[in-house]
């Protein structure tokens, strides 16, 4: 008889993060404006598949380097939130 995992899935990847900075049209070349909103978003592909899994209910794994800066920490909120 097998026992049963305690994982459903394991991603092996990189992580990144992604600063959105929303305008109002394309900036053409030398042109200058003011920045009113930029968002950080925790991205990768693994360790975005990762957090879908989580969040569609799965036991999911993330296995990868996370450094210690702020962006680090954007991930770890993102891997250790609370299922939704």
């Amino acid at each position: 008889m097998m026992n049963s995992s305690k994982v459903d899935v394991v991603g092996v990847g990189l992580n990144a993060t992604d600063t959105l900075i929303p305008v109002a049209h394309y900036p053409f070349a030398r042109l200058q404006g003011r920045i009113s909103f930029r968002e950080s978003a925790a991205r990768g592909q693994v360790a975005t598949a990762m957090i879908a899994c989580r969040q569609w209910g799965l036991r999911a794994r993330y296995i990868g380097k996370v450094g210690d800066d702020i962006a680090a920490e954007l991930h770890r909120s993102e891997f250790f939130a609370p299922r939704r």
